[in-house]
């Protein structure tokens, strides 16, 4: 998949919208940030979450509706006809944290990892930092999950859809594992900024242009790159056939919602 060469197109430009949102979102954020008082963390702080709440909140529905969108697209792109458009549930995105708590809740480790860094006798923009770097971290988090999730779930319960695969982008080892072919259900596991996104399968249509997997973009590489992408030693074991790029996968569990994928260690590979 696809069929039309078109349809990667609109996978490159869906992707491209989803990372306007993040930036507008952090760039935002980044502004305000600078902007809390070390007199009175806790008043500047409650302002930077007012802001912050609003502009996210926002910003996970046009994500979720940009989902929408690109599925619509991507099925009249691979019908050649018209297709109804998908429906984004906004009312469960929109204002929730991808784990089920309120947004007002997730935004309180950030202010939580300033004072935890204050404590430990880090000196205050150390701690604004510790703090924001959370903060920044979180917003993707929650835009990401009210995009990815809005469109898997549009794909699992349309007929029309087949499933979806993995459309890598970037070089990170742990995507190219997990990018090993069609898949589907409602688990696509990221780590934070990741470039990949899910584009669909559609039902009965010829896979005239197929999406390289993760093992066909390895190996198109170069020595060099390859080298770059995973690192020396972890290359050379897969070229050599030691490990698969499946096994480069890690886990790096998260207190709240799924957890996300990451390059296994050289130690944890050996």
């Amino acid at each position: 998949m696809p069929a039309n060469r078109l349809s990667f197109a609109l996978t490159d430009s869906y992707r491209e919208r989803l990372n306007s949102i993040h930036g507008a979102v952090a760039g935002l954020a980044r502004v305000n940030w600078t902007r809390l008082d070390p007199a009175d963390l806790d008043g500047s702080y409650f302002a930077w979450r007012v802001v912050t709440l609003a502009t996210l909140s926002a910003a996970q529905g046009q994500a979720a509706v940009a989902s929408a969108g690109y599925g619509s697209a991507f099925l009249t792109a691979e019908l050649g006809e018209q297709a109804t458009a998908l429906k984004s549930p906004l009312s469960a995105y929109v204002g929730r944290s991808r784990d089920g708590r309120t947004l007002t809740d997730a935004l309180a480790s950030p202010l939580i990892a300033v004072k935890a860094a204050l404590k430990q006798g880090q000196g205050m923009q150390r701690a604004l930092r510790a703090g924001q770097n959370r903060a920044l971290r979180i917003l993707w988090l929650e835009i990401d999950h009210a995009a990815t999730d809005s469109l898997l779930r549009s794909v699992d319960a349309d007929d029309r859809f087949e499933g979806w695969q993995r459309a890598v982008r970037g070089t990170c080892g742990a995507c190219l594992g997990a990018a090993t072919g069609p898949s589907g259900g409602l688990l696509f596991p990221k780590h934070e900024n990741c470039q990949c996104v899910v584009e669909p399968r559609v039902r009965g249509v010829r896979d005239r242009f197929p999406r390289p997997t993760g093992a066909a973009l390895f190996a198109a590489m170069s020595q060099q790159e390859q080298d770059a992408a995973v690192g020396p030693e972890a290359a050379e074991l897969v070229r050599s056939g030691a490990i698969s790029l499946r096994e480069l996968i890690g886990t790096s569990p998260q207190a709240q919602g799924d957890d996300c994928i990451t390059q296994k260690t050289l130690k944890a590979l050996r």
